[in-house]
């Protein structure tokens, strides 16, 4: 298991990603040990939402430091497009957004056409 000292999922609480087998986890720097074992392709902290993205088996779902869901709610991956604007959407131009949360991804049942059609 590779613990991933730089890649800082909460910054405040010490929380890091840690790899394995192409899966990540997350470690607590301070605990020093594993709070959810490697097993999401993506994990994301959302500060607005005191929440992590997780994708696991091609959904996406938030949930707490210790890998429980904080909600029901599970998006599928091929509910979602990929917008290629330096890897992010329109909206994230030189900052994060609400839209994707810097994922370069929003829902495909969104609306987006003010934002492709502003003067970046």
């Amino acid at each position: 298991m590779l613990i991933l000292k730089y890649s800082y999922l909460n910054r405040n609480m010490n929380l890091v990603k840690v790899l394995h087998n192409e899966k990540y986890g997350i470690y607590d720097l301070a605990k020093s040990e594993v709070l959810t074992e490697p097993q999401y392709d993506v994990l994301q902290y959302l500060p607005e939402l005191d929440a992590i993205v997780a994708k696991k088996d091609g959904y996406y779902f938030y949930i707490d430091v210790y890998g429980n869901l904080m909600d029901t709610v599970m998006v599928a991956e091929q509910d979602w497009g990929i917008i290629d604007k330096n890897d992010t959407c329109p909206a994230c131009f030189g900052h994060c957004c609400s839209d994707c949360h810097g994922f370069g991804i929003v829902s495909i049942s969104g609306s987006y056409d003010e934002l492709f059609n502003s003067d970046m």
